[in-house]
């Protein structure tokens, strides 16, 4: 799995640097609701809540004083983590959040190394040998 997923992260992230949308940008993302969908781009995985309008990139939502202005909350790319959640007075919402695919790929590296680790022990110190051997009930 975590090979696939560092295919997947090159190539998206490094063999096409210009090409913005690997997979939303060919209008194709996985909806699991109404209000909720997933798309890769740029070398990350995407969760966003509009169909309509896409993933939240960036953009200027109001000049000067407006009263129907939106609230802006959330943090710029920091450590492959990206969040913003604009909300309108009427009611309406626009979230988005990326996520680098590097934490996938490190996480299901680690459950490996752990894994392999774990074997490695056994083996070494003669466990495994014993483990063949018959159980006798008596």
């Amino acid at each position: 799995m975590a090979c696939v997923i560092g295919m997947i992260t090159s190539h998206a992230g490094w063999v096409y640097p210009k090409q913005k949308h690997l997979i939303h940008g060919g209008g194709q993302a996985l909806s699991l609701g109404k209000h909720f969908h997933i798309s890769l781009e740029d070398g990350s995985i995407v969760f966003y809540n509009s169909d309509n309008y896409g993933p939240y990139r960036g953009s200027m939502l109001s000049m000067g004083f407006d009263p129907d202005a939106p609230t802006v909350n959330g943090f710029g790319m920091w450590a492959g983590i990206y969040l913003r959640d604009i909300r309108w007075p009427n009611g309406d919402r626009l979230w988005t959040l990326f996520v680098t695919l590097w934490y996938p790929v490190i996480i299901f590296g680690l459950g490996t190394t752990a894994y392999e680790y774990r074997r490695f022990r056994i083996r070494q110190n003669g466990i495994a040998r014993d483990a063949q051997r018959p159980v006798r009930f008596v």
